[in-house]
């Protein structure tokens, strides 16, 4: 018995279905895509920005140190309060940095705490550094006040 096979034709209606579907997957999969790639230039700038501000903070704080231990100080006797003594453009600290400021402010004087009254005075000092970052606008201002205790004169 010999068998026949007869392929009988029938005009077949695709509607793409398939097609619409991966379609849709592939834009899904693309929005995705581009909001995890925006997330990450997004904390790539939040990380950009932590680290100017860190490096800006680090080298106002190095101008301080700086200031501090080349500290001479004369008193006249004529010192008003609040008044600035030096105001001094500093070169950068490191590449990273561009404008730097460093000012030292006389405050006030009061009786040295400790000390027999009338036998010294403690000059009232603030320093206060400036620090801005070359790259960005990052900027650290640090304020530090400090006390000279001396001999009184009076």
């Amino acid at each position: 018995m010999v068998f026949k096979m007869i392929h009988i034709y029938k005009k077949q209606h695709q509607q793409g279905s398939t097609l619409f579907i991966c379609l849709m997957l592939l834009l899904a999969i693309s929005i995705i895509s581009l909001a995890a790639m925006r997330t990450s230039l997004l904390e790539l700038v939040i990380a950009n920005n932590k680290q100017q501000y860190s490096n800006t903070f680090q080298a106002s704080e190095e101008l301080i140190n700086t200031r501090l231990g080349n500290l001479d100080i004369e008193f006249t006797g004529n010192e008003i309060p609040d008044q600035v003594i030096t105001t001094d453009s500093v070169s950068p600290v490191n590449a990273n940095i561009g404008d730097s400021t460093i000012k030292l402010i006389y405050r006030n004087k009061t009786p040295a705490i400790g000390w027999e009254l009338g036998s010294g005075l403690a000059y009232h000092f603030q320093i206060e550094a400036k620090a801005k970052s070359a790259a960005r606008n990052a900027v650290s201002e640090q304020r530090v006040g400090f006390y000279v205790v001396a001999p009184s004169s009076e």
